[in-house]
Parts: structure tokens; sequence; C-alpha cells
């Protein structure tokens, strides 16, 4: 009796233990991806609260610039910048 007692509060206390279910993350944004894969190239990425979103396109334009960004891409990281802040 004291055995099956025991067999089963280990197992009770193994079942709490399980893995939760993990909830897959948002996708990334366009902005975001082409934020991650360029900017991070030089430096660690800066919060998009580091700046205000007055100051964001003078450092977009400045660096997507020296990346070779198109207008498209420079736009959709700005965008990313401003909705994170």
């Amino acid at each position: 009796m004291i055995r099956k007692t025991l067999i089963l509060t280990t197992l009770w206390l193994l079942a709490g233990c399980a893995a939760k279910e993990i909830k897959p993350s948002a996708p990334l944004s366009d902005g975001e991806r082409l934020y991650r894969a360029n900017c991070a190239s030089c430096h660690s990425l800066r919060k998009a609260s580091d700046f205000t979103d007055d100051e964001w396109p003078i450092y977009v334009e400045r660096y997507g610039a020296k990346l070779h960004l198109t207008a498209e891409q420079r736009a959709l990281i700005l965008n990313h910048l401003k909705t994170s802040n």
C-alpha cells in the first residue's frame, strides 16, 4: 500500500514538472528583420527608446546609406523603430 502511494505521488509530482507549452513568438516584421540583419553587423542593437521619433530618421538615413539600403528598406526600419518606441 505504501509503495503504491509512493509511486502515485511520484508520478503526480513528475506530471507537474512536465514542460509547458511554448507559444511561438510573433513573426518579425520586415522592418525589424532588416534592422536586426543590418544594424547588428556593426554594433549591438539599440533599443527603440534610445532615440526619439525625431532623432531616428537622422541615424537611419546616415547609416542606411552607408549600408546601401534602399529608400523602402530605410522606411521599413524607421517605421519599426517608431512603432517600437
